[in-house]
C-alpha cells in the first residue's frame, strides 16, 4: 500500500466516523425535539446563521460524507 492509498484510507475512516457519529446525533436530536409546524406557520425570515445553528449536526454529518467520498477517490 503506497502513501496515497494510506492517506485515502485514513480520510475514509475519519469521514465515516463523522458521518455515522454526527448522523446518529442529528437523528436522536430531531426525535427528542417536539415536532411543530412553526417553520411552516410563521413566515419570518430565518438568517443563514440561525439555520446553521439549528442544523449544525446535519452539516457535520454531510461533511463526513464528503470526506468519505474523498477518501474513496484517493484509494482508487
Amino acid at each position: 500500500m503506497d502513501r496515497q492509498q494510506t492517506i485515502g484510507l485514513i480520510i475514509l475512516l475519519i469521514g465515516l466516523a463523522f458521518f455515522i457519529g454526527f448522523g446518529l446525533v442529528a437523528l436522536f436530536y430531531k426525535k427528542t425535539i417536539k415536532k411543530s409546524d412553526e417553520f411552516l406557520t410563521e413566515k419570518k425570515h430565518v438568517g443563514m446563521w440561525e439555520f446553521t445553528k439549528t442544523n449544525f449536526t446535519l452539516f457535520l454529518s454531510l461533511f463526513g460524507l464528503v470526506l468519505a467520498i474523498t477518501g474513496l477517490i484517493f484509494l482508487i
